[in-house]
């Protein structure tokens, strides 16, 4: 389970950015966190608010995930390894009319296919 604790507006202004828990939830009576992922740059240093973690993907199909930050844009993170979780994409979104959104960085183009948007919909977008 990621669980991610958005960075709206913090009791501690000189606390970390918020960032994203990944839990062990065989037992879902007893989770249990097992790493967590940060954006490198904004690791150890004082950030404004709506600076951290904004929201992860609320549909997980697999083990690359995206996840919306406030000021540092979308980063798709690879849980293939829940106790290491790593950035495998950020820096560029741009998508087609087939529905693809693409994911641009310098090691690579990363497609993925958009679910259940409906034309005019505020409501959030799902990768998958």
């Amino acid at each position: 389970m990621l669980v991610a604790d958005e960075d709206v507006a913090r009791t501690d202004p000189d606390g970390p950015a918020a960032f994203v828990w990944m839990f062990y939830i065989t037992d879902e009576t007893r989770p249990w966190p097992v790493s967590t992922y940060q954006v490198e740059s904004i690791i150890g240093k004082k950030t404004p608010e709506r600076s951290g973690c904004h929201q992860p993907t609320e549909k997980i199909t697999g083990t690359e995930n995206p996840i919306a930050w406030f000021g540092q844009g979308l980063r798709l993170v690879d849980f293939a390894n829940p106790h290491a979780p790593k950035e495998i994409a950020s820096n560029d979104v741009d998508g087609d009319d087939r529905g693809l959104v693409y994911v641009l960085d310098r090691r690579g183009r990363h497609a993925h296919r958009r679910a259940g948007l409906s034309t005019g919909s505020a409501r959030h977008h799902t990768l998958v």
